[in-house]
């Protein structure tokens, strides 16, 4: 979605250090267009107050960024009589701005929350998510505990604490007690869209993050910055981890707090996912599962029945033992309902697996599910899949294999 062009007309322009009062501001001609095809909205709106206008100055790109957005603001200032173009008169292209979102937000609600923006936001994610410390209403007991950021402040007219974030990234991570998007939507946000090019100061960008490669993770960043402050919100989906810094002042000079943070954390998690014990729950019965299998003759595994009756799956054949650390060869099968099982890995988790020039992650098969096959008239399973593995028609044999070297 694009935006063509916005007009902003200021009838009194007081200092640049000064406050805009809600008359001071009437925008117009707000033109959305999909992709270059014809304009198919004008939408006219005018409550867009100081804290959007005062943020105006962040539509300048960062150097390096890909041009995807496109926006002409044209205003009329009276400063002293005179108008003042080095303030707000320009035409540029930008990769990301906060101010061409909060107008976006505007158009959609009046489609889809009968122009009722933060009203829609409040009911359908502040009070669901019990994000109690966050809101657009600053009254005057909120307005003491806020920062005070000048007529330089974000576009949004949010508030917010860093204990809310945290809410907001449970819901991102999956951990959160009340769910807000569907696991699918949750999948495609945090995945990376682009790889970027060195120049460019994170690895990956997705929707709307900065990715960058930490220690053999993806590290989803979102960082803000004003002038005496500065805000980073951290994600690392796979270790279900999130970090926040809210700061007063500049960014440290010399190191990034953030990724000095998580050379700290992520081990301190392997650490602890390797050493956590995991009550492993056995079948009603081990003996339709236990035997020989293979898939399409060029791996074999064997499953028996270990302590309590806990399934425990054990890959051999040939040049097992010169591709696959031992350690790494035997697995257990944790039962969930009828037929169908989860595997688990040991204490080394996570891990990756180098099979000479290519690697394999455990940790994408760690809590797969086995679906075994119905019972046939011996009260055995004929085999199993592995969907998440896109591995299928593991099938049963009679006996353990030989091999002939």
């Amino acid at each position: 979605m694009f935006f063509s062009g916005c007009l902003f007309q200021i009838e009194n322009f007081r200092s640049r250090m000064g406050l805009f009062s809600g008359r001071d501001v009437c925008a117009h001609h707000v033109f959305i267009q999909l992709d270059g095809l014809e304009i198919i909205e004008v939408y006219q709106i005018d409550d867009l107050n100081k804290f959007d206008l005062a943020s105006v100055r962040q539509i300048f790109p960062r150097e390096g960024r890909p041009s995807c957005w496109f926006c002409i603001v044209i205003p009329t200032l009276h400063h002293g009589g005179k108008a003042d173009p080095d303030m707000f008169l320009f035409l540029f292209r930008w990769h990301y701005s906060n101010l061409a979102f909060a107008l976006m937000a505007h158009v959609l609600a009046d489609h889809a929350a009968e122009g009722q923006y933060q009203r829609w936001i409040s009911e359908n994610i502040l009070d669901r998510l019990g994000m109690e410390d966050t809101g657009f209403d600053i009254t005057p007991p909120i307005r003491s505990q806020m920062a005070d950021l000048g007529w330089y402040r974000p576009s949004g007219q949010m508030y917010s604490t860093a204990a809310d974030l945290a809410k907001l990234a449970m819901v991102f991570l999956g951990t959160y007690h009340r769910r807000l998007l569907a696991p699918d939507t949750v999948k495609t946000m945090l995945t990376p869209l682009f790889k970027c090019s060195m120049e460019y100061f994170a690895n990956k960008t997705g929707t709307p993050w900065e990715i960058n490669e930490q220690l053999g993770y993806d590290v989803i960043r979102k960082d803000g910055d004003l002038h005496g402050y500065s805000a980073t919100l951290s994600l690392n989906p796979k270790l279900h981890l999130s970090f926040f810094v809210l700061m007063a002042g500049p960014r440290p000079q010399g190191g990034d707090t953030v990724a000095q943070t998580y050379e700290y954390l992520i081990p301190a998690m392997e650490m602890a996912f390797r050493e956590a014990e995991k009550s492993l729950i056995p079948p009603p019965s081990p003996g339709p599962y236990v035997g020989y299998y293979t898939y399409s003759n060029l791996t074999f595994y064997e499953i028996k029945a270990g302590p309590a009756g806990v399934l425990v799956m054990q890959q051999f054949g040939p040049h097992v033992e010169e591709l696959i650390p031992e350690k790494y060869r035997t697995i257990k099968l944790h039962h969930l309902e009828d037929r169908v099982c989860q595997v688990v890995f040991g204490k080394e988790f996570p891990c990756v697996l180098h099979l000479g020039s290519a690697s394999k992650s455990l940790e994408t098969q760690n809590e797969q599910l086995f679906n075994f096959r119905p019972f046939d008239r011996k009260g055995l399973s004929p085999g199993f899949d592995a969907p998440g593995l896109n591995t299928s028609s593991v099938v049963r044999v009679l006996r353990k294999p030989v091999f002939y070297s």
